[in-house]
């Protein structure tokens, strides 16, 4: 996906990969509560024919979100993101203290909502940016959270997809903004 360095990223990020099992061909994201690991989410590095492409370790990862250790950092510019991809392309980049957090899907839960709002006092401002085909979600999601905006208009799919230069053009946008 475009990184210089996947091996430091997957370092960074402790990022492991399947090759045998359930998980099987699958990049694994591990997720975390304060407390510690929660569980882990499985994304599929081939197109699998009868299996979805992202496969969770328990329900419970959807009571965290993907990302809290580096979001918990931060002080720039929170990003609610989808999936994990479009975190770590966000967090990998490290620039002007922009963190993201992924929900895993659009919907976001009680336990991930209140994991945002807390998250969010820390930071300068806060932006949702699911997918393009997900901009109802969006502004749903920006409209619950207090004091927060959405990323629309862009000529991007998904922050996963973006080039370096938009993801910093859209921070410096957000920067703007201020709180």
């Amino acid at each position: 996906r475009g990184y210089l360095e996947p091996f430091q990223v997957a370092d960074e990020f402790n990022l492991r990969c399947a090759s045998t099992g359930k998980y099987k061909d699958r990049i694994i994201f591990p997720l975390y509560l304060p407390t510690g690991l929660v569980g882990w989410t499985g994304r599929a590095i081939i197109n699998p024919v009868s299996a979805p492409r992202y496969m969770a370790s328990s329900p419970t990862v959807k009571k965290t979100v993907y990302g809290l250790p580096e979001a918990q950092t931060g002080d720039g510019t929170l990003f609610i993101v989808e999936g994990p991809f479009d975190a770590l392309r966000i967090n990998a980049m490290n620039y002007k203290g922009a963190r993201p957090v992924a929900l895993m899907g659009t919907s976001v839960t009680i336990p991930q909502y209140c994991i945002i709002n807390g998250l969010k006092k820390q930071y300068r401002n806060t932006f949702v940016w699911l997918d393009s085909d997900a901009q109802a979600q969006t502004i749903d999601l920006s409209n619950k959270l207090a004091n927060s905006h959405y990323v629309a208009g862009w000529s991007v799919k998904d922050p996963a997809s973006a080039s370096i230069q938009s993801i910093e053009g859209i921070i410096n946008s957000a920067w703007r903004y201020g709180t």
